[in-house]
């Protein structure tokens, strides 16, 4: 989108350090004032990299000098200094470089997570603290996530990161991030990369475009918004500035508060519907004597349903509570001296009638309500059209592997978990994690885990 902003950039600068010259020192390149540090910052990684490929210099023992590395340290690290002072790039390794340089400071003001962990596990599946920290030094003054996450592995005593363990520490720092002012540390983003685009074109950019915001909210795990946008794109176009996404995610928040809100009342109803169904259940199993001896107990309650109001919400509230009490107390009462039988069909095949007693079924009941539910059920929001281009453009037409990633997000116990599962399998096969089908898959995930939000649909365009 802005490849010819970048462009335009680098041939200014490459201009600036040539001087018409075809090769420029990388002293010189080194004592420009004007020259962004992040930029400084590669080409000393490039000088590190040619040093060690070239081997300019190298001691070694021999049978007559027996050098040992001390000895000759000093000596060393000076001739070093005058290599690296010495060092040239050509005009067109300086452009690669620029351009290189440039790219990756705007994916990591976009999509900073992506960015970082593509910088230390593209080549590696493990990276040391020590090394990470000279690769994402040039990064801390940008946005504050390189820093927090290499303070992170320090503090938890981590000297050597994997991929695991980096998806682990960023998806929970991401958490706490966002936890504690979302609206302004969205819109601190937004305008650093606002900023970032400013310089880069040579005119002020105010807004950007709601696709590329959609990738901005899903690299920092704010689903919740990223659908939000969605939204906010179909009814109000799709460019955002400043102030319109500080709305955006104002309104998200509210909607959100106003949800969590009124979940006690729907709790309330949750409650009186199962009070009815326990009731059209004692009807089937108690005798008819006991049914007659709780119908005023049940025409109170469907009095107290059909006068549920805002003013007495909670008066009645306490009521059903003590009115379901009753209730099942006789019930319980009357089942347990009659312990009536019930027929249970299980087997339609082979017609088999199995007897089972109340106490048996509501023992088992209990039981299925106790076990945990960690089946997601991912499989059945998925169609066959969906399945097939995710096989195609995830796993490289691998359905083996897409089948054993279903299932092992099927067992995911929280969308932590998820997450990092997905940004793992999606790194190791070299995926685009904000392409259509990855970030539909988030998207399917995400809204398992939580459905009350689903402001903008499961698909994602």
């Amino acid at each position: 989108m802005w490849e010819e902003d970048i462009t335009d950039i680098v041939a200014r600068i490459k201009k600036k350090l040539l001087h018409d010259e075809e090769e420029v020192k990388y002293r010189t390149i080194v004592e420009d004032k004007d020259l962004p540090k992040h930029i400084k910052s590669l080409f000393k990684i490039k000088v590190k990299y040619f040093f060690q490929k070239e081997s300019p210099l190298e001691f070694k023992s021999t049978p007559h000098f027996k050098l040992q590395s001390d000895d000759i340290k000093e000596y060393k690290d000076k001739l070093i200094t005058i290599f690296w002072e010495g060092a040239v790039f050509s005009k067109n390794e300086i452009d690669e470089i620029l351009k290189e340089a440039l790219v990756l400071r705007l994916n990591y003001l976009l999509k900073p997570m992506d960015t970082i962990r593509r910088l230390l596990f593209e080549d590696q599946d493990n990276i040391s603290l020590e090394k990470m920290d000279q690769i994402l030094t040039s990064f801390k003054n940008i946005l504050p996530y390189a820093e927090i996450i290499i303070k992170e592995c320090s503090r938890q005593g981590q000297s050597l990161i994997d991929r695991t363990i980096f998806s682990n520490i960023a998806t929970e720092q991401l958490q706490n991030i966002f936890k504690q002012e979302v609206v302004k540390t969205v819109v601190r983003d937004f305008t650093a990369l606002t900023d970032f685009l400013s310089e880069i074109k040579g005119e002020t950019v105010e807004s950007i475009d709601g696709m590329v915001l959609q990738e901005f909210f899903a690299d920092r795990n704010l689903w919740g918004f990223r659908r939000a946008l969605e939204v906010e794109m179909k009814i109000n176009g799709k460019d955002f500035s400043a102030q319109n996404l500080e709305m955006t995610v104002k309104r998200y928040l509210e909607l959100k508060s106003e949800f969590e809100s009124s979940k006690p009342k729907e709790e309330v109803e949750e409650a009186v519907e199962k009070i009815e169904e326990k009731e059209i259940l004692a009807e089937e199993e108690v005798p008819q004597e006991t049914v007659k001896q709780e119908e005023s107990t049940t025409g109170t309650l469907d009095w107290e349903l059909e006068e549920l109001t805002e003013e007495n919400k909670e008066q009645k509230k306490e009521q059903k509570k003590e009115s379901k009490k009753e209730t099942e107390d006789t019930i319980t009462k009357e089942k347990k001296k009659n312990k009536h039988m019930r027929i249970i069909r299980r087997d339609e095949d082979s017609a088999k009638d199995e007897w089972e007693t109340t106490e048996e079924k509501e023992e088992k009941e209990e039981k299925e309500e106790e076990a945990p539910k960690l089946d997601l059920g991912l499989k059945d929001l998925i169609d066959a059209k969906m399945e097939k281009g995710f096989i195609k453009k995830l796993f490289d037409n691998n359905s083996k592997a897409y089948i054993n990633v279903i299932e092992k997000l099927n067992k995911a116990e929280s969308w932590r978990e998820a997450k990092v599962l997905i940004d793992n399998e999606l790194f190791k096969r070299d995926v685009d994690p904000f392409s259509r089908e990855a970030i539909k898959l988030v998207d399917l995930v995400y809204g398992i885990f939580y459905p009350e939000e689903g402001v903008g649909g499961k698909e994602s365009g």
